[in-house]
């Protein structure tokens, strides 16, 4: 009885799961066709009738403050048309690359919710991020405004709708350059390429690597540049660089947005770690595609405000949005801790060791790679192992 208890509230909270993940999609479509609107029809104009004739290049470390400003309006017109490459590009790629791959796990059976909320498709991965940041950020300001703090906008925001819009397109990519590649992936990257260098290089170098190989070991360190190495069976120099890293990303990336006052620092925090998360686990595309879902959504926002119609169907789109981030949030919270608790060795008593298949409870989920359709998770099912994908046994 029990057994087929948790097997129905298992069930039910993969219903949710495929109904948030739907709601994302229409989200993400959302997005992008505010992005097309706010360039082709309010952008592109606006900027070859010579508008805006320069634009800020800040840092956020050690300190908020503007690098250069690229300056003449033909510059600032190609800046922002390859900002919409980028972003129109990003879309494009993860259809290709990530688009079969959602579909597989919508349509995957009820019982696999782990394997999705854990999955590193960049669909799903970047939605369940987005509804947890957005459920976070609601209660946070309905908190704080029951304690009577306004919430404020930054000094000197744009009041032009078409110049707000383009600033919050080109935002996700920019900072996500200065934010996570910068104080994320570069540490990173020269960490490795040291460490690797003295192993290729240096007295006790490996004499049956070739020159070509040293190199090529060497280079390899670039991919913490680009995001999306690492996850639990990553190197443990590798895991607590990347959750250090992460926290002083996330404290400099709050720091940056201060201007909206101090009750933006603590929601900017958690979307920090949230986009911090994204680089890491799914590389800088995911955390470019999730900054700016947070951002163009709120976009959308702008762009219909005198449509009383279109403004009522955010509106309800956002509950919804904050009621399926609900769950996402407790699950990220109970991901965090665990993850923790396993990094700081709190796991089973002295000698016990983990689990064998044998031992483990009926429909418990065990780490196996199914022969047929690569699923890395099944269930241990009275004596079998039942893919949680593509629910074959072997």
């Amino acid at each position: 009885m029990q057994r087929t208890r948790r097997r129905t509230n298992a069930d039910a909270l993969s219903v949710l799961w495929e109904l948030s993940i739907i709601l994302m999609f229409v989200v993400f479509a959302i997005c992008l066709a505010t992005l097309i609107y706010t360039y082709l029809v309010l952008g592109f104009p606006a900027l070859q009738a010579g508008m805006l004739d320069s634009w800020p290049m800040f840092t956020i470390f050690p300190m908020l403050g503007v690098l250069f400003f690229i300056s003449g309006s033909a510059v600032v017109t190609i800046y922002f048309i390859i900002i919409f490459l980028v972003l129109i590009l990003i879309y494009y790629w993860f259809v290709l690359s990530d688009g079969k791959g959602a579909v597989r796990l919508l349509l995957a059976p009820l019982a696999s919710l782990v394997p999705r909320l854990r999955s590193k498709n960049r669909w799903t991965m970047v939605a369940q991020l987005f509804l947890a940041v957005q459920f976070f950020q609601f209660v946070f300001a309905i908190l704080v405004s029951l304690f009577g703090v306004p919430l404020t906008g930054p000094p000197g925001e744009p009041t032009e709708q078409w110049l707000l819009l383009l600033s919050l397109a080109e935002a996700p990519v920019y900072e996500e350059i200065v934010s996570r590649v910068a104080l994320i992936g570069l540490p990173m990257f020269l960490f490795s390429a040291v460490n690797r260098g003295i192993k290729a290089y240096g007295d006790s170098a490996s004499e049956s690597m070739d020159a070509k190989g040293r190199k090529s070991y060497v280079l390899g360190s670039f991919k913490y540049l680009w995001g999306g190495t690492v996850d639990r069976k990553s190197p443990k120099w590798v895991f607590a660089s990347s959750f250090i890293l992460a926290m002083i990303s996330s404290i400099f990336f709050s720091a940056a947005h201060s201007n909206y006052g101090a009750w933006k620092l603590l929601p900017t925090f958690i979307a920090g770690l949230a986009l911090a998360y994204a680089y890491l686990r799914g590389g800088l595309l995911a955390s470019i595609l999730l900054h700016f879902t947070v951002n163009m959504f709120s976009g959308a926002v702008v762009l219909v405000q005198d449509d009383m119609s279109s403004l009522v169907i955010l509106a309800l789109m956002t509950w919804a949005v904050i009621a399926a981030g609900s769950g996402f949030f407790v699950y990220y919270c109970i991901y965090f801790m665990n993850i923790v608790r396993d990094r700081l060795g709190v796991r089973a008593p002295l000698g016990q060791g983990p689990p064998r298949p044998e031992n483990l409870p009926p429909s418990r989920m065990f780490a196996a790679t199914c022969p047929f359709c690569g699923w890395s998770e099944s269930l241990y099912v009275e004596g079998k192992l039942k893919c949680s994908n593509c629910g074959r046994e072997r």
